[in-house]
C-alpha cells in the first residue's frame, strides 16, 4: 500500500513536529492520526544536513501504529544514533527530514 502525497507529507510534518518539541521541551508529543496512521507498520525516519547523513533509527517490523512509530524514530533519530552528537534545535533550519514507511513483510 502506498501513501498519498498528502499522507506523506503528513508523516514528514508529523517527524519535525516531533522532534522539534523533544528538543524544545524534552517532551514526546502525542498525536493519533487516522486512516493509514492507525496501522502497525515498520518506518524509518532519515535526517540529513547539506546532504550528509544527520541521523537515522527506526522499526523494520510493524510492531506500533504508524503515527507512533514515526514519531519514536524521528526523535531517536534526532538524540540517539550513537554515530552522531545529538541534533541541536539549532539544526533544524539545516535538517531534511525523510520519512520511510514499510511494506508489510513477506513471510
Amino acid at each position: 500500500m502506498r501513501l498519498s502525497l498528502e499522507e506523506g507529507t503528513k508523516a514528514v510534518r508529523l517527524a519535525r513536529r516531533a522532534i522539534e518539541k523533544y528538543l524544545e521541551e524534552k517532551k514526546v508529543i502525542s498525536e493519533r492520526l487516522g486512516g493509514v496512521f492507525a496501522e502497525k507498520r515498520g518506518v524509518f525516519t532519515t535526517l540529513l544536513k547539506n546532504d550528509d547523513l544527520r541521523g537515522c533509527i527506526g522499526f523494520p517490523y510493524p510492531i506500533k501504529r504508524l503515527d507512533e512509530a514515526i514519531i519514536e524514530s524521528a526523535i531517536a533519530a534526532a538524540v540517539d544514533d550513537p554515530r552522531f552528537e545529538p541534533v541541536r534545535l539549532s539544526e533544524m533550519d539545516e535538517i531534511t527530514v525523510e520519512v520511510t514507511i514499510l511494506t508489510e513483510p513477506e513471510k
